[in-house]
């Protein structure tokens, strides 16, 4: 794979749809579950990064790239549309890991595995075969969809660059436009400015890894997500805590469900 074209990051719970000469997708996962979709007639590819299998009916008209089960007929749709043929779509999937597996709510929620059930029921209902896969397991992982060739590349964060070690590509940082995309309240693009912003302060600092910091950044708020969907009955509770009572996320978590955003976010 040509590690010297531009790259396009593609942060949780949104996809990108490509053609030949565009350049490189990537996502970094852990439960999520990253599927790339590619027709290679057509050169016409994809890369969608999923964070949960399914959401109720709101949620799904909403966020349809965030969930499995809206996420990959839409990036079919997209793609038929740039001229992909459906009967020679093929995928390759990777994440679902069980991030610390040594903790009982990371076991109990397993967010990853019920992911991996998801992708694959939807693959299979849309008949797209499954060509590679790298999934399981409880470490992090950084995927890369090259649009030229459709083929992927997956290295394992904190492992050594040359042995799996993340890919990390220096990042001008313009904080004048993230204040802006922050102050419009979107999810994901926050995370990414926090992802480049910890990994330009690793960089300064002398840290070793700083794609771990990319990575811990773009992550940071995944849990958030999370308990929106599956503790979504004491969430607004949560959210009014918040307000109206000037609680942190964190202090009304912990009040009102014994757990907290961050705890949840570490085992995503």
């Amino acid at each position: 794979m040509n590690i010297q074209m531009d790259t396009c990051l593609v942060p949780f719970g949104e996809l990108r749809v490509t053609t030949a000469g565009s350049a490189l997708l990537e996502t970094h996962l852990g439960s999520c579950v990253g599927v790339c979709l590619f027709d290679w007639y057509a050169r016409v590819g994809g890369l969608v990064h999923i964070v949960l299998p399914k959401g109720s009916k709101e949620k799904e008209a909403l966020f349809p790239t965030r969930y499995a089960s809206t996420a990959i007929p839409l990036l079919l749709e997209k793609m038929v549309k740039l001229g992909a043929s459906r009967k020679k779509i093929v995928a390759e999937i990777a994440g679902g890991a069980l991030m610390l597996p040594n903790q009982k709510l990371s076991v109990d929620l397993n967010i990853g595995r019920r992911n991996l059930d998801k992708v694959r029921e939807i693959l299979a209902r849309e008949e797209i075969p499954i060509i590679k896969k790298d999934i399981g397991g409880n470490l992090g992982r950084v995927l890369r969809f090259e649009p030229n060739s459709g083929k992927t590349e997956v290295r394992y964060a904190g492992v050594k660059a040359g042995r799996g070690g993340p890919f990390v590509k220096p990042q001008k940082i313009e904080l004048d436009k993230f204040k802006t995309k922050m102050e419009n309240g979107n999810l994901s693009r926050h995370a990414a400015c926090c992802a480049m912003v910890s990994e330009l302060i690793a960089r300064v600092k002398g840290l070793k890894d700083p794609g771990i910091f990319f990575t811990a950044g773009l992550l940071h708020d995944i849990g958030k997500i999370i308990l929106d969907q599956y503790a979504f009955e004491n969430f607004n509770p949560v959210m009014n805590r918040v307000i109206h009572k000037a609680q942190t996320f964190i202090d009304a978590e912990n009040e009102m469900l014994g757990y907290n955003h961050t705890q949840v976010g570490g085992m995503a």
